[in-house]
């Protein structure tokens, strides 16, 4: 399985960003590791999903901050750098609202 190798993997976060993309209106963008690639890749080919533009990132806020982007942005930068280490991997299939949301697989990541 993918997410197999990516036991010990480390990832660092370099930069506090927002968009205006709902899911991504404000999140924490890791360094890219050459093991999560490998696994994103393999998963988009396991799952007939399109790789797209991968984005390694944890969001921190999902939906529109308006006239509080500045200070989330500013609030968020305060958190950079930050290293963490995966401690397990799920992924979500996002469709309707939060409360339509379907958990499709979770792995825990074991220690290296």
């Amino acid at each position: 399985m993918a997410a197999s190798r990516l036991a010990g993997v480390r990832l660092r976060f370099e930069s506090a960003e927002t968009t205006p993309a709902f899911y991504r209106a404000l999140f924490l963008r890791a360094v890219d590791d050459p093991a999560l690639s490998a696994c994103q890749a393999e998963l988009a080919l396991q799952t007939a999903q399109p790789e797209g533009d991968f984005l390694p990132h944890i969001s921190l806020f999902y939906g529109e901050l308006g006239a509080n982007r500045a200070r989330a942005l500013s609030e968020a930068s305060t958190l950079v750098p930050l290293v963490l280490t995966l401690g397990a991997i799920e992924v979500w299939h996002l469709r309707g609202g939060v409360e339509d949301w379907e958990r499709c697989a979770a792995v825990e990541m074991r220690a290296p």
